[in-house]
């Protein structure tokens, strides 16, 4: 059925990444047609639960610092994970960090096999991820992802919200920018402001490329802090 495709496609999307934010697995056992996953086991809460415990905006960034190391190593080897968001994202108990659930997630080799619609959380999902086509769907959907994940931890508040379905789809195709409290750093406002920019182009054009820039402004947000 759908779930057992679902978690055979996700334990070979796992499988074949081998990275510290991505939790290993050690065993794919298929026995009557019934895929089961052996991983690592860890323990600890969601960036989700840390955020509503009062996490820094220093935390946050770093979280997301560590993530995007994920992303970008599955992006060189051809993986979209399409549904970054903070439950999503693991913090163990000794702050270890990783991006989980790729159940949705994009093999580009392998397009035959990507799952089509209306995919992904729309709280968080980028403008081209409404048509439901996987084609339309790049690196810098992830980057996007990254960024509404991020403008989550800072603000508490989903980046699209809307009171029906049709003005939720309309925030997320129009993805405007939004003004920032002034306790959110200019630079930080302005990077979100970007990464989640309606045109995927606008973007930055890598996660690596998003990542120097966040680390930059960490490090110069740290120094004026001292």
């Amino acid at each position: 059925n759908e779930l057992q495709q679902s978690l055979y496609h996700e334990a070979m999307i796992m499988g074949g990444l081998d990275h510290p934010n991505i939790i290993p697995i050690h065993q794919i056992i298929i026995e009557k047609n019934q895929p089961s996953v052996v991983m690592k086991r860890v323990q600890g809460k969601t960036f989700k639960e840390y955020i509503h415990e009062g996490c820094s905006v220093l935390d946050a960034i770093n979280v997301i610092l560590q993530i995007s190391h994920a992303v970008e190593y599955a992006h060189q080897r051809g993986i979209i994970h399409r549904d970054i968001k903070p439950s999503n994202i693991m913090i163990g108990n000794f702050n270890e960090v990783y991006l989980l659930d790729w159940g949705i997630a994009i093999d580009q080799r392998n397009m035959q096999n990507a799952m089509s619609g209306l995919v992904g959380s729309p709280s968080f999902m980028a403008p081209e991820m409404l048509c439901g086509d996987p084609s339309k769907v790049t690196e810098q959907t992830d980057i996007y992802l990254l960024g509404s994940t991020l403008h989550y931890a800072l603000t508490k508040e989903r980046r699209h919200e809307a009171e029906s379905f049709a003005k939720l789809f309309t925030l997320i195709e129009d993805s405007p920018p939004i003004e920032y409290a002034p306790n959110i750093p200019v630079e930080v406002a302005m990077l979100l402001n970007q990464t989640c920019h309606k045109k995927p182009e606008e973007r930055p054009n890598s996660v690596h490329d998003f990542r120097k820039q966040l680390m930059d402004i960490r490090d110069y947000w740290q120094a004026i802090q001292l």
